[in-house]
């Protein structure tokens, strides 16, 4: 990489670095904490944000035994029937691990994170309702 080259890339990286420095401090200090007082947003607006929002995937993982224990299940049931996904995403980021030590992409390694839930995702939306 020629010297041109090389501050070319150095300047874009400090403006990008100084861009995303701006807008987290937007975020801040100007953007309110909670949903319900924010106060450039009218009441339909606030109203409309809350109806669109979803569990995130974060949740659903912390609370899988909670919900699996609403379908019926008890504690114990519940705990047994969440131990194969905490055995997936243990093994799965091990792997990951391991194969970004060794070497590989790191893209190739969250591709191989990803590949269990979607394999699980579509075996799950497949399967017949009865079972």
């Amino acid at each position: 990489m020629s010297p041109v080259q090389a501050f070319r890339a150095e300047n874009l990286f400090l403006i990008v670095r100084l861009c995303n420095a701006l807008v987290g401090m937007d975020v801040v200090f100007f953007l309110p904490a909670k949903l319900q007082v924010a106060k450039f947003l009218s009441k339909e607006e606030k109203g409309l944000i809350l109806a669109h929002l979803s569990l995130p995937g974060g949740a659903i993982t912390t609370y899988s035994a909670t919900l699996i224990r609403d379908f019926g299940y008890n504690s114990k049931q519940s705990a047994l029937l969440n131990l194969p996904n905490g055995v997936v995403s243990i093994l799965s980021t091990m792997f990951a691990m391991y194969a970004v030590g060794k070497g590989y992409a790191r893209w190739a390694a969250v591709f191989a994170l990803v590949i269990s839930i979607v394999i699980g995702g579509g075996l799950m939306s497949s399967l017949d309702t009865k079972d």
